[in-house]
């Protein structure tokens, strides 16, 4: 065989391979059972890459046992292109708010309505080392709160970190007046797959190789 076409030949086993990659792994994460609040019992999608969405459902039934918050535990590769968006349509809680904590459960960033129409859309500090964060979807009113029932943002502010102490509980209560709701929710997270884009630039030095042969 040519080396021109054993190039291609890798070239093509190389997407091959990373498309059955890409299809073996779940891209959307449905929440199991009930996610917990805290770090201990948040459901864990870390692993699955990529991920590209999360959903679940929140309640403010209180005979059922109120879920006003649910944690997921998720890897992030690259911080700077991260965001997550919840979808808005008449399935959806409304008013949901976003919150986002580094693996040791460090406040890094909440957002309520910047996604518009209701719509939380959260992004994070692009300096930020890649690695495991907790990513938090609740009621709008509920709060993060630290080992001393201190708030970890400025919730009904402008969403600043205000302890550097690690989440311990959740206070506040939710602004949602109906005590029957439960809310179907959907996180959609733009969030780039490390493995993916080294394959890609395997794939265009393969290709760029190839070109300078046939020269």
């Amino acid at each position: 065989m040519k080396p021109l076409h054993r190039l291609r030949a890798l070239l093509a086993v190389t997407l091959f391979g990373a498309s059955l990659a890409c299809s073996a792994s779940p891209l959307v994460w449905t929440e199991s059972g009930d996610s917990g609040e805290t770090l201990a019992t948040a459901n864990d999608a870390s692993g699955i890459s990529p991920i590209l969405g999360i959903t679940g459902a929140l309640s403010n039934e209180p005979n059922a046992g109120p879920d006003r918050v649910d944690l997921f535990r998720i890897d992030i590769n690259n911080t700077s292109a991260f965001s997550a968006l919840t979808i808005d349509d008449f399935s959806v809680i409304a008013d949901p708010v976003l919150f986002l904590f580094d693996a040791a459960g460090i406040g890094v960033a909440m957002d309520d309505e910047s996604g518009g129409n209701g719509k939380a859309r959260l992004t994070m500090p692009s300096n930020l080392a890649p690695g495991t964060y907790f990513l938090a979807i609740a009621f709008a009113g509920m709060e993060p709160l630290d080992g001393n029932g201190d708030p970890i943002f400025d919730t009904f502010g402008d969403f600043s970190v205000l302890s550097a102490s690690p989440l311990d509980s959740w206070g506040g209560s939710p602004f949602v007046i109906d005590p029957s709701v439960i809310g179907a929710y959907q996180i959609d997270i733009t969030l780039p797959e490390t493995g993916t884009l080294l394959l890609a630039s395997l794939a265009i030095a393969l290709a760029a190789r190839a070109r300078r042969r046939r020269c």
